[in-house]
């Protein structure tokens, strides 16, 4: 017996040693011959097709290496299929061409993936320091001139990573700059990423404002399957910062910093089951939204169900819009962003609504221990069906503080955030001086000419511009209306549509829909203790009275003068006839004048 012992030991060890002595480290630039530092496109396209060859050559325990301390430019098409047991060694950048056109695309026109990953197992992308291997999208050249270029290109954008049926993969201390679509997606099994990061802005500024969200789609960590952990990354987006997506179970995300569109689940949709996925202890700076579960539009009383969730630990700083969001996904697909069953115009934009998905089961949701810091909101919105509606709600500990923060800086939270330079904003912003000075000049030429006194002379006229007058102080004052109410921290904008949905520990403010079994001892939730942050949010209120007051006037002296006009030119004397004699009439008069005052000698 331990002679066989003996002997399978030594066979183990041998092929151990065979496999060790085999594997082999292949660099792009020194054994392939990659070209490093040359944006041309021929020189890219040769780069792509080398690393495509590159990839086939591997076997297991072979590296691939792409050097440090230079850009190797490449087209889209890197397509890595069947990899076993090797490693990606990305210590330089790879940064993809800006040549639209002659971007590789399928016989349907479909863009290809920037680096696509096919049926692999075992394999490690990674780089010796965080931050040092950089995949560069250039998604500027994809984003185009602020809403313009979604216009164009709408969402045929090629995603910077992507993985179809991986299999136990590690993606560590990598850089994700700049995707034109989804940054990732991920499917798979077994499937970890840590020490990585993110970043998709168009400007430097510390939040994201419309001109940085048309960078449309810019999606985070998408990823579909099971037994996903992603932890201490970070993420700056202008879509989903995580998105868990198709029928998916068994996933951690701990440890992540980041902004965008929040920590999501969805859109799911039809036949569609997650369960058993965590978020905890992250904390989510200057974000839109922060906790965000959602299901598209489903109809048909199918399998569509979220169960099983847990949100922990986690600090929601200074949201820009809902700090929680479980309902609806509000979103739209179209080149009309308003178009949607829960439109994005919603509740902003008259006329739009928010329906909730009639088939989209929520059950066992458990909210422990969220902070949310100076939302800019309210608490959020909470929108199940009536047809099936939420079951099994915790909220344990989430509470609102209306006058502390984290106190950590943007730089602090995010410490491998890149400035920024997208010529397509400064286009934009020409572009929209261009127009403005179009429109300014000739209004400025017709009041020093005088042409504008004498338009407001005629009746119909001051009806036309009253009437504009009188819609836009009703669209102010139901804009005021509106904001009045999404800025009321003391409550939910909306809870419908949940059963059995409860209360806990020093949960505030407490949800309407909601058992309150709450056990805090603050007799005043929501107070601020320090007296300079109680008169900030005073002179607040007061700043919104004011804008109230000021809307209001304009609109009484709109009606006043639209009242006047249509007396004078409907009920009185500047009726369209009358006005032309008396123009004829002054003509005349005015050619009288002239004749009567030459001098007697020039008759």
């Amino acid at each position: 017996m331990a002679l066989v012992s003996n002997f399978l030991l030594l066979a183990f060890v041998s092929g151990s040693v065979s496999v060790l002595v085999s594997a082999k480290t292949i660099d792009i630039e020194k054994d392939l011959f990659a070209i490093p530092d040359d944006d041309s496109f021929e020189v890219g396209q040769q780069n792509t097709d080398i690393i495509n060859f590159g990839f086939q050559k591997l076997e297991k325990g072979d590296k691939l290496l792409i050097p440090g301390g230079k850009t190797f430019y490449v087209n889209g098409g890197i397509t890595a299929t069947k990899l076993h047991s090797v490693t990606i060694q990305l210590e330089g950048t790879l940064s993809y061409l800006q040549d639209i056109k002659r971007w590789p695309r399928t016989s349907g026109g479909k863009i290809l993936p920037c680096f696509d990953m096919i049926d692999s197992e075992n394999v490690n992308v990674t780089s010796s320091q965080r931050g040092k291997g950089i995949i560069n999208g250039n998604g500027q050249v994809w984003w185009g001139i602020p809403f313009i270029g979604y216009l164009v290109r709408t969402e045929n954008r090629p995603r910077l990573f992507e993985v179809h049926n991986g299999k136990n993969l590690v993606i560590e201390n990598i850089t994700l700059l700049d995707s034109p679509y989804w940054t990732t997606f991920l499917k798979g099994d077994g499937i970890t990423i840590r020490y990585c990061d993110i970043i998709a802005r168009r400007t430097r500024l510390p939040k994201h404002d419309l001109i940085d969200l048309s960078a449309f789609n810019t999606d985070g960590f998408d990823v579909s399957g099971k037994n996903f952990h992603i932890h201490d990354s970070t993420i700056w987006s202008q879509d989903d910062s995580i998105a868990v997506k198709g029928s998916s179970e068994n996933m951690l995300f701990e440890r992540i910093n980041c902004s965008g569109l929040g920590l999501v689940i969805g859109s799911i949709g039809e036949g569609t089951v997650v369960k058993n996925i965590t978020f905890r202890d992250s904390l989510l700076k200057n974000t839109l939204k922060g906790i965000y579960m959602k299901f598209a539009e489903v109809r048909q009383p199918v399998d569509a169900i979220m169960q099983d969730i847990l949100y922990e630990n986690i600090i929601i700083d200074e949201p820009e819009q809902w700090p929680i969001w479980i309902g609806p996904a509000q979103q739209s697909d179209h080149r009309n962003p308003c178009q949607g069953f829960c439109s994005l115009c919603w509740p902003m934009v008259p006329g739009y609504h928010c329906k909730a998905a009639q088939y989209g089961l929520y059950q066992n949701i458990t909210l422990r221990n969220i902070r949310i810091n100076q939302p800019k909101t309210s608490a959020g919105v909470l929108l199940g069906s009536e047809l099936m509606k939420m079951k099994n709600v915790v909220f344990d500990g989430v509470k609102v503080d209306v006058c502390r923060t984290s106190g950590l800086s943007i730089d602090e939270s995010f410490p491998f955030l890149k400035r920024v330079h997208d010529p397509f904003v400064y286009k934009f912003f020409s572009l929209v001086l261009t127009i403005a000075t179009c429109l300014i000049v000739p209004i400025y030429s017709c009041i020093i000419s005088g042409c504008c006194s004498w338009c407001w002379k005629r009746a119909y006229f001051r009806i036309q511009f009253s009437l504009v007058m009188v819609l836009l102080g009703l669209f102010l004052l139901y804009e005021l209306d509106i904001n009045s109410q999404m800025k009321k921290q003391d409550h939910y904008f909306r809870c419908e549509g949940i059963e059995n949905g409860v209360a806990i520990g020093d949960t505030w403010p407490i949800p309407s829909c909601f058992a309150d079994k709450t056990s805090s001892q603050d007799p005043h939730p929501g107070r601020c203790e320090n007296w300079v942050d109680e008169v900030f949010l005073y002179l607040s209120s007061c700043a919104n009275f004011l804008s109230l007051l000021l809307v209001t006037s304009l609109l009484f002296l709109s009606i006043k003068i639209l009242i006047m006009s249509l007396k004078d030119g409907v009920f009185g004397s500047e009726t369209p006839k009358k006005l032309l004699e008396q123009e004829a009439d002054n003509e005349n008069n005015m050619w009288t004048m002239s004749y009567i005052e030459l001098p007697g000698d020039e008759i």
